[in-house]
């Protein structure tokens, strides 16, 4: 996974920078709409674990910017 490179604000939890990492690459299209990601992907190109990943997902969800689709590799859209 090709992430645009985000710096983290001093002070940001994990779960904050998570969602503005993914939220910047959706908006400016680096992640294209109906590209699969999975939290794996998202984990180790971040170096993070997986619970901060699935709350920045489910903001994202809420926010309409990402689609969830449970899979057994945990994949999003």
């Amino acid at each position: 996974m090709n992430l645009s490179k985000v710096n983290r604000q001093f002070g940001e939890n994990t779960k904050n920078f998570i969602y503005r990492v993914l939220k910047t690459n959706i908006m400016i299209l680096n992640i294209k709409p109906g590209t699969g990601i999975s939290e794996s992907d998202i984990g180790e190109t971040l170096g993070v674990s997986r619970t901060p990943i699935r709350e920045s997902v489910v903001k994202l969800s809420e926010e309409r910017l990402m689609d969830v689709y449970p899979q057994k590799d945990h994949s999003y859209l």
